[in-house]
């Protein structure tokens, strides 16, 4: 158990990136924390055999303490994706969903606290369903609410909510968006029984001056346990693309990730659009009061998504999703191997307070690295549950844990940017070390940017193009002076004096 009685009275834990296949492969999708305990879902394989429901359970040092898998009935395939519904039920068990991919279906399946199966349900698709992605699960007091996004007959997608009792007998099921158009959600937040708030988007014309591509507006409305509309709010065109993970402020207003595109008119293409992860504020009125983009440009790919947004125990926020790096990036080539698991802390007036990206470096190259959710212990740590592949050898459960600073170990905290790489001493020197004032960058070529940090890996200053720095006006004390030169990256404490 955790003895901690305020945030702030927790030491952080020491960090660790751990990775597990289970002696097969494994996904792990989603993360919720029980008491001093971490509960992962997923999916399992071993060789050829069919996909299964994975569970486990370790401690927050990353110690597997259990797991258990199980295989469908059907023998049919069963599979989860990124975040899919993982929930702890009031009995103390654990449940989540996911597809059944075969036959077609979605499944709900639910563990007791030692991880013994309880119940599975399968819901095969009646015929006028095609595909379905299972957003959440909410318990309530007579039974359970299933959110999800399925593509009816005439091919187009919609948003659902399906009340079950606690027998898993379905007792109603209402759709919400219009039956000729595609209408897309990716997160539920309950408020309360009055009000379940979804997270979705809805088409909204064509990019001005392209008229081959269409936009979106984002919508988010609530529905009490009933499954009635109790309010609802669109965007205008081209505002937005689908709300991942929302929550309520305590102005009563909204903080929400979704990816924004925009469509290019000049250089590098032009005539295509490329999308990037945001952070959006909004009041009570869905008035924006402010958006902060996560990753520094724009990239044409499906990747780029934050599907998990909490508040933190010191008021703050912690988002975690994908984005492509190092940047810049060529925005319309693919560039799998580049994709990052990258988990940001921001104030609540929308300032950055910290961003760390991270891989898994194996002796094959690793790539697809694909976070599910995180939680954050009452230390501040942080823990991220993700997935990769190493190509030719097998998918792996990944877990990582930072502190609440962001850094995995105290004494080499990077949190602004992915890996350091250090150019050989002869290619690069910095001086006068330590210095006053300015600091030189000697190198073949002029340094794409010079960047100061703290040594929490703050960002503190930055130069583009230029050779030389000053610091000045900061306190006497030890930085840390980043230099991009090329796909390279330098990195050298510098004392100011």
């Amino acid at each position: 158990m955790f003895f901690c009685n305020m945030w702030l009275q927790c030491h952080s834990q020491a960090g660790f990136s751990k990775h597990f296949n289970f002696e097969g492969e494994a996904y792990f999708n989603n993360i919720l924390l029980d008491e001093d305990m971490i509960v992962v879902s997923g999916a399992y394989q071993q060789g050829m055999g069919l996909a299964n429901i994975l569970i486990a359970k370790l401690d927050t040092s990353g110690h597997l303490i259990a797991f258990n898998t199980f295989e469908d009935p059907g023998n049919d395939l069963v599979m989860g994706s990124a975040n899919y519904p993982l929930i702890k039920s009031s009995d103390g068990g654990y449940i989540m969903a996911g597809n059944i991919l075969g036959n077609g279906g979605d499944y709900i399946a639910k563990w007791d606290s030692q991880l013994n199966l309880q119940f599975y349900w399968n819901y095969p698709f009646p015929a006028n369903i095609s595909v379905s992605f299972p957003i959440k699960v909410i318990e309530l007091t007579d039974g359970f609410l299933f959110i999800s996004m399925k593509q009816v007959g005439n091919l187009t997608m919609d948003v659902f909510a399906t009340k079950l009792d606690f027998n898993g007998n379905i007792l109603w099921e209402y759709s919400y968006g219009d039956p000729e158009e595609d209408d897309y959600v990716s997160t539920a937040l309950m408020i309360n029984d009055n009000e379940i708030v979804l997270g979705a988007v809805k088409p909204g014309g064509n990019f001005p001056g392209l008229p081959q591509y269409d936009c979106a507006r984002t919508w988010i409305f609530a529905i009490d346990s009933t499954g009635t509309k109790q309010w609802e709010w669109i965007g205008e065109d081209c505002d937005g693309s689908t709300v991942h993970s929302i929550q309520k402020t305590a102005d009563n207003g909204w903080l929400y990730t979704t990816k924004q595109f925009e469509a290019f008119t000049t250089a590098p293409v032009v005539g295509e659009t490329a999308g990037a992860p945001f952070l959006v504020k909004r009041d009570a009125d869905f008035n924006k009061e402010w958006e902060l983009r996560l990753s520094d440009q724009y990239i044409q790919s499906p990747y780029g998504y934050f599907f998990d947004l909490k508040k933190s125990g010191d008021d703050q926020y912690l988002a975690v999703g994908d984005i492509l790096l190092p940047e810049p990036v060529n925005p319309f080539t693919s560039h799998n191997v580049q994709r990052f698991t990258c988990l940001y802390k921001v104030s609540d007036t929308g300032d950055s307070l910290w961003r760390r990206c991270d891989t898994v470096k194996l002796n094959n190259i690793t790539w697809d690295h694909r976070p599910g959710g995180f939680v954050e212990l009452p230390s501040g740590s942080i823990i991220v549950a993700a997935r990769f592949i190493e190509q030719d050898v097998a998918a792996y459960g990944w877990l990582y844990k930072v502190d609440k600073n962001g850094c995995m170990h105290p004494d080499d905290c990077i949190t602004t940017d992915v890996e350091v790489v250090h150019i050989e001493s002869n290619a690069i020197k910095i001086s006068p070390n330590p210095t006053s004032d300015l600091i030189y960058v000697n190198s073949d070529e002029v340094p794409d940017e010079i960047i100061l940090l703290d040594m929490s890996g703050h960002v503190l200053s930055s130069v583009m193009h230029r050779s030389e720095m000053n610091i000045r006006d900061f306190p006497v004390g030890v930085y840390l002076l980043k230099v991009r030169l090329g796909e390279e990256v330098y990195l050298e404490k510098i004392l100011r004096n």
